[in-house]
């Protein structure tokens, strides 16, 4: 495989994790009342409970050796995908020290 064709295959991968992320990031403690319901405190307990623990979880994965082995790559030749991935991983680190001070 062509080192152009591994790093079209590693930015595939970088944009379709991007969304993914993004989706968890996204997660709203409000959702609930902006749909007009009327959530009890147990539902936003158990909101930042489940969100703290997909962030931990999305972190985890982020810092596993095959995603740094596939960022390194990716920064090696250059992508454009790079940097933006890099901001995305301070944003999960953010929302999920948020999460986890909240669900305690």
């Amino acid at each position: 495989m062509s080192r152009r064709d591994k790093t079209l295959i590693y930015e595939g991968s970088v944009n379709m994790w991007t969304k993914q992320i993004r989706h968890v990031l996204k997660l709203d403690p409000e959702t609930e009342l902006k749909k007009g319901n009327n959530p009890g405190p147990q539902v936003e307990i158990d909101f930042w409970k489940n969100k703290a623990d997909n962030l931990n979880s999305v972190w985890e994965q982020l810092n596993s050796p095959p995603i740094q082995q596939v960022m390194t790559f990716l920064d090696d030749n250059h992508s454009t995908y790079s940097q933006p991935f890099q901001q995305l991983q301070k944003d999960v680190q953010q929302a999920m020290d948020e999460a986890n001070e909240v669900s305690r």
